[in-house]
């Protein structure tokens, strides 16, 4: 299950990622924000989705350290599971600043 959460994690973080993506050419999206969910989202929903995380890293910790060389220990690779769901929140439905426009260097031509 863990190895399991682990691959869907992975792949929902990526599509975050590519997500976000799209999004940076009119936003200002910092990895903070994007995966923290740091100036993004409401408290609430802060709230559930970095709680789910703790608690996913949480029992991962304990489960590993109770059977630590056992198919028990991969449990430590769950919690990309819920960090990958807060990234794709944030990608579709955070508020990011708008992108400046680069300003001009000197001695440019």
């Amino acid at each position: 299950v863990a190895v399991a959460m682990f691959v869907v994690g992975t792949g929902v973080f990526v599509a975050a990622l590519i997500i976000a993506a799209g999004r940076s050419r009119q936003a200002e999206i910092g990895m903070g924000g994007l995966f923290f969910l740091q100036g993004s989202a409401p408290r609430q929903t802060q709230v559930h989705l970095l709680g789910s995380v703790a608690v996913e890293v949480v029992v991962a910790l304990a489960t590993a350290a109770a059977r630590p060389y056992t198919s028990l220990a991969f449990g430590i690779l769950a919690p990309m599971y819920g960090l990958g769901l807060a990234g794709l929140w944030a990608a579709r439905n955070g508020t990011f600043a708008p992108r400046t426009p680069p300003t001009p260097r000197a001695g440019r031509v």
